[in-house]
């Protein structure tokens, strides 16, 4: 059993109080999460397995944003 842990920079990042399978509660150290930059925010979007899932607003998918990057050899911007 952990008893105690010290994250190497405690000024970054919280406790968070999560429960077991069992409902005992624990506390764990969690990271934030990367910020992109706000340039990127009207890049955002959200994939979903199927066009009628999407309309229907269902739950199931993953998210991610679109990025263009300049190639040398061509001048037209590839999307990924």
């Amino acid at each position: 059993m952990l008893a105690y842990y010290k994250p190497s920079n405690r000024n970054i990042g919280h406790w968070e109080k999560r429960l077991s399978w069992r409902g005992y509660p624990y506390w764990v150290w969690s990271e934030p999460m990367a910020r992109i930059d706000d340039g990127f925010i009207d890049s955002v979007i959200y994939f979903y397995p199927s066009e009628q899932e999407a309309i229907n607003g269902e739950a199931v998918g993953g998210s991610g944003f679109l990025l263009g990057v300049p190639l040398e050899n061509n001048p037209t911007w590839k999307i990924t």
